[in-house]
């Protein structure tokens, strides 16, 4: 059975090197009869998701995420649940804590901060065809060129990529 499960569940956590905190939230944490706590993030996703699912498993930002979010409440174990909607095809990814991944994206949060403190383009890690957020995350219009997008979250974008 079940021990205790708190839902909706937030922390903050200072980090040293970092100005501002690392902000976490979990849909639920769960305490088995045991002890042993697992944080779980439910995913919902809007039409091919299944099939998207079952091709390529969770996503690599639901990882990523996952190993910042059991960084900040000091779990060692996190589930991810997905769900699609209209098929309703659900699928959980078990995660554990790796502490390895965790030190790089602090290691790349702190590089982050210092250039967005100092107003500066930061150096890109990642390759725009293969990044799912350059590669997918543009408003374009109809007939508009890769060249002439405009980036949706970033305004750095055509400057991040000028000359790559």
């Amino acid at each position: 059975g079940l021990g205790a499960v708190e839902e909706e569940v937030s922390a903050e956590v200072i980090i040293e090197g970092l100005i501002r905190p690392l902000r976490a939230r979990a849909d639920a944490i769960v305490t088995d009869p045991s002890g042993v706590k697992t944080g779980i993030e439910f995913k919902w996703m809007f039409g091919k998701g299944g099939k998207d699912l079952i091709t390529y498993g969770a996503k690599p930002s639901w990882v990523m995420q996952s190993q910042l979010t059991m960084h900040a409440f000091g779990l060692k174990n996190w589930s991810v649940v997905a769900i699609d909607f209209p098929s309703m095809y659900r699928a959980q990814f078990d995660l554990a804590y790796d502490p390895v991944m965790v030190s790089a994206m602090i290691g790349r949060m702190k590089l982050l901060e210092k250039a967005l403190d100092q107003k500066i383009v930061p150096m890109r890690d990642f390759d725009k065809d293969k990044d799912w957020m350059c590669k997918y995350a543009f408003k374009a219009k109809k007939g508009e060129s890769e060249e002439s997008r405009k980036w949706t979250y970033c305004p750095y974008y055509n400057k991040c990529w000028e000359g790559a």
